[in-house]
């Protein structure tokens, strides 16, 4: 079968745990320690429903986010949105919607003309483990994705 390829943005705050996440979906297992991501881009092929699928996932920095020009090119030109915030830090959470206004100007003034589905945002709520830390309840987080029309989330990574 052909292989299908779908472009991914990992966008969220500093610390929020956006490489844990993936190098826990990548290679089943967890980060021990924060290291800053200055910027990498991964692939990884699934197999669904016996179609090969193959994720290129773009684990964007935190910090200089208005200068990447590779994030720029997947919020621009990407399938999908990973969007993550920490239960444990109300700031990343009041800061999604900075990533939803960088989409949506991207998008309605450069959506491809080739485009032939709907662009996908995830929403996750990172730390959930973090029961004494919670400062973003588990509604909270269902509440925003539901009012920005995104899927939801939470984990622990």
């Amino acid at each position: 079968m052909e292989d299908h390829v779908y472009r991914i943005a990992l966008l969220g705050d500093e610390g929020v745990g956006k490489t844990a996440l993936l190098v826990r979906f990548l290679c089943h297992r967890f980060l021990g320690e924060y290291d800053p991501t200055i910027e990498d881009k991964y692939r990884k092929s699934i197999n669904i429903d016996d179609v090969t699928v193959t994720l290129e996932i773009l684990d964007t920095a935190s910090r200089g986010q208005n200068s990447c020009k590779l994030r720029d090119q997947f919020v621009r030109e990407g399938d999908g949105f990973i969007v993550v915030y920490s239960t444990a830090d109300r700031s990343t959470f009041a800061n999604l919607h900075r990533y939803r206004d960088m989409m949506k100007l991207s998008r309605d003034t450069n959506l491809p003309s080739n485009r032939t589905h709907a662009i996908s945002v995830l929403v996750i709520g990172n730390k959930s483990d973090l029961i004494g830390e919670r400062d973003v309840t588990r509604d909270e987080g269902q509440r925003l994705a539901e009012t920005y029309g995104w899927l939801f989330a939470e984990a622990s990574a």
